[in-house]
């Protein structure tokens, strides 16, 4: 059956999975104490969907958009799949928390055009409905009664199935257009990188609007018939070892999620100061993803949790990124993770992870970002990437299609996706290095973000994990260097925490940090899927809208780009009383 689906769409295997296993477990859901599952059946997913799909006819026809804006739960699911039964496009959003995400989803529903908005009761009565200005429909009231009356659409595999909106970071969110091909043809790679199978259950708490949660742990276990059992990412902040529980209780076989995910369970292990009622050992294949992937993360939570069974040989780097769908290179399931090092400077050592070969039926090449000539082993480039489940674009931008999607590589025929992913290849595996435009270049010499960052988590209790930012920012007398680090309740005074950070950095990577900023949690830009957003914290700083607990400086009150710092507004209290609890601070203007 496998070899049949790159001939099928998305609708026509779930189908298939209810008429052949109508009464097994398919999705399992739970709620933010990773607890009251609700289970449905292949049968049941069928049912709603269907129903979910007469709904949607009533105002939308086949190859209009539909605005997803739902919370992690079966309703996601049902209208997710809903919107493919009618033959119309989906575009999962998230539900807007702050005025940033307002804005965000503004900008997506211009773009989108959407003929239907399907969200909750609760969110739409909060001013949804008044906003969208198109039909907005409750999730939770479609008739069951109506699935009788589902007519099939006709799509096949080419048709677009739903658009995948990139973070915005660098400007209004892109629709990457996505269609049923394009989702078969990735799912086949990841099953077959992972080895799931009809057997497997696949744990996941991944935001569900999000490549990583919606390919890999929702749409992955339909396309292998395996049982999914979701939670959503509240429940995994609120209690990071609530994810181990589930896994241990539902012995899950496949399960990940970013390198800070990893960091968060081993730091909450080790305050917890007990042990565990857990067993890893069923735990197959643990994915780590969404750059940067750390070794040290690695190697602390395989010895952290070897205690429980863990085997550091399930631990499976990968890359991807939304416009190849999700998944590109992958590890060698049962092989721990690689490492490889190297000077970038006399005396400072980068540590990179292996992030595996090219998934089966893609071409991945790294090349050098001018000539467009392939890179010799062990020399960083870019990295491109052609293959069945590279996208056919973004939707409505023909300009930024064509730059990001009609690369060519000297030598060869057809177009890559560019994806501004810098890499180096060693033996076949692929080491990520970082982003073109992350990238800190001080006196000609490169220096990654990440390795800053890194340094800045590991000189005090006070620093979050995962939540730092190092950026450049030009000034007259040449790039400068800034550092922005969320705290929670501080060891030390703020004054101390800047000063140890400033000369671990410098000790480590050679490097003048010209801007420590020190900010209260959750407050650094991020992407929809949770990742810190660099060059977004730079125009914050420099715009004067970072809210500050404590801030440090080299830079002269004389030069003009001092002005940044000043604009920076900090919390006198922690001025007052280095001791005292971080606490929100007003917003610089």
């Amino acid at each position: 059956m496998r070899g049949e689906m790159t001939e099928m769409n998305l609708v026509s295997l779930a189908r298939e999975r209810a008429s052949r296993d109508g009464d097994r477990i398919a999705y399992t859901y739970l709620d933010d104490g990773f607890a009251a599952p609700r289970s449905f059946s292949w049968r049941d997913l069928d049912e709603r969907s269907r129903a979910m799909a007469v709904m949607l006819s009533h105002h939308c026809r086949p190859g209009d958009r539909a605005l997803l804006v739902l919370p992690p739960g079966p309703d996601f699911l049902f209208a997710f799949l809903g919107c493919l039964y009618a033959g119309v496009v989906a575009v999962p959003a998230p539900v807007p928390a702050r005025s940033r995400d307002i804005a965000r989803l503004s900008g997506l529903h211009a773009d989108a055009t959407p003929s239907a908005v399907v969200s909750a009761r609760g969110i739409l009565e909060a001013g949804l409905a008044a906003a969208a200005g198109v039909p907005c429909l409750a999730a939770e009231e479609v008739s069951l009664g109506s699935a009788a009356g589902w007519e099939e659409p006709s799509i096949d595999a080419a048709s677009l199935a739903f658009l995948q909106y990139t973070s915005g970071s660098t400007g209004n969110p892109k629709g990457v257009m996505v269609s049923h091909a394009n989702i078969l043809a990735n799912e086949a790679m990841i099953s077959r990188s992972f080895g799931t199978d009809p057997a497997a259950t696949v744990v996941g708490w991944l935001p569900h609007f999000h490549d990583m949660g919606l390919i890999g742990n929702i749409l992955q276990p339909l396309f292998v018939g395996a049982h999914a059992v979701l939670a959503s990412p509240m429940a995994f902040m609120r209690d990071p070892l609530g994810w181990l529980r589930t896994i241990s209780r539902y012995r899950g076989r496949s399960s990940g999620g970013p390198n800070f995910a990893y960091e968060l369970c081993v730091r909450r292990h080790d305050r917890l100061g007990r042990k565990l009622d857990v067993d890893l050992s069923g735990w197959e294949l643990a994915f780590v993803g969404a750059e940067p992937v750390r070794a040290d993360t690695m190697r602390r939570f395989a010895d952290t949790f070897a205690a429980y069974g863990f085997d550091e040989r399930a631990l499976f780097p990968c890359y991807g990124l939304a416009e190849a769908t999700l998944f590109v290179t992958g590890g060698e399931k049962g092989i721990a993770p690689r490492t490889w090092g190297r000077e970038s400077r006399p005396g400072v050592r980068s540590v990179f992870v292996g992030c595996g070969r090219a998934a089966a039926g893609l071409d991945v090449e790294i090349v050098n970002p001018e000539t467009r000539q392939v890179c010799p082993d062990g020399v960083e480039g870019e990295v491109l990437v052609r293959g069945p489940s590279v996208s056919s674009g973004y939707w409505n931008r023909p300009e930024e299609t064509r730059e990001t999607f009609g690369q060519r590589v000297s030598g060869k025929d057809g177009s890559y996706l560019r994806t501004g992913d810098l890499a180096v290849r060693l033996d076949g595996e692929v080491y990520i290095t970082g982003r073109i435009r992350d990238l800190i270049i001080i006196a000609g010499q490169n220096h990654y973000p990440q390795d800053v960052e890194a340094i800045a988590e590991g000189v005090g209790s006070g620093v979050r994990p995962g939540n730092c930012a190092a950026f450049g920012f030009d000034t007259p007398e040449g790039e400068r260097v800034g550092l922005v680090c969320e705290v929670n309740d501080l060891p030390c005074s703020p004054a101390a925490l800047c000063a140890d950070i400033r000369a671990a950095v410098a000790d480590g990577q050679s490097m003048r940090l010209d801007v420590i900023v020190l900010v209260e949690p959750r407050s650094l830009p991020k992407t929809t899927s949770g990742k810190i957003e660099r060059r977004a914290t730079g125009r914050a700083f420099l715009e004067g809208t970072l809210s500050a607990v404590a801030a440090s400086s080299l830079i002269a009150s004389a030069e003009p780009w001092s002005e940044a710092l000043a604009r920076v507004r900090v919390d006198e209290s922690a001025r007052r009383d280095p001791a005292a609890a971080v606490r929100p601070s007003g917003v610089a203007v």
